[in-house]
């Protein structure tokens, strides 16, 4: 598609509050609705941030289980997108859509730390559609180093810099025992140096200085 055609089209796309009851469901869609619970209750916590598409003839293109989701809550309308897809288009993006969903992949480290700074805040993780056995294997993928006996992230005291608990985790996936106390040592000399008490700028600081001189 020509880009300035692709431009014309984003510019006149509108989502728009439609009849649920108008909705028609796609008869031959090869994905199969699961997980409808977990749908349901991400909609209620995060609301509709995610449009159900349409066609012409408001069949379902991709949504299906946010439309069933839909239902299960009560939902009378709902946000879509109705597209002019040709018949063709409509049938291949339908598998493309949840064809092209499937080569995303997860960095386990940076989302143990997600994982671990809502649980921090006392979010319910369970919203998120993790199995609790994922969440257990997620967040046990990295041995924490300063946890103490209770099992919970505390504070990282140097002196008087102290990091939270989110920043204890970024520690975690460089460090171990014998470059903990190592890595201590550095930060004081550099706070020291530039009188900085927070880490993460003393950090930023170090690295800004070694690559202005690399």
């Amino acid at each position: 598609m020509d880009k300035n055609i692709l431009d014309s089209k984003i510019e006149k796309t509108q989502i728009e509050l439609f009849d649920i009851d108008k909705i028609i469901p796609y008869t031959n869609n090869p994905r199969k609705n699961q997980n409808i619970d977990k749908i349901a209750s991400s909609i209620l916590e995060f609301g509709f941030q995610q449009p159900i598409v349409i066609d012409k003839n408001n069949v379902i293109i991709v949504g299906h289980s946010r439309f069933e989701a839909s239902k299960k809550i009560g939902l009378k309308k709902v946000p879509v997108l109705k597209t002019d897809l040709s018949d063709v288009q409509a049938k291949a993006y339908r598998i493309a859509d949840n064809k092209l969903n499937e080569f995303s992949q997860w960095d386990n480290d940076l989302l143990n730390i997600e994982l671990t700074q809502l649980g921090d805040l006392e979010f319910d993780k369970n919203i998120l559609g993790f199995s609790e056995n994922d969440l257990t294997n997620i967040l046990s993928e990295i041995e924490p180093v300063f946890r103490p006996a209770n099992n919970q992230i505390m504070d990282y005291d140097i002196g008087d810099i102290k990091a939270p608990a989110s920043q204890v985790r970024m520690i975690q996936l460089f460090l171990d025992s014998s470059t903990e106390p190592k890595f201590k040592t550095m930060i004081e000399k550099l706070k020291n140096k530039y009188q900085i008490t927070n880490l993460t700028d003393i950090v930023y600081k170090a690295v800004e200085n070694e690559s202005n001189n690399s």
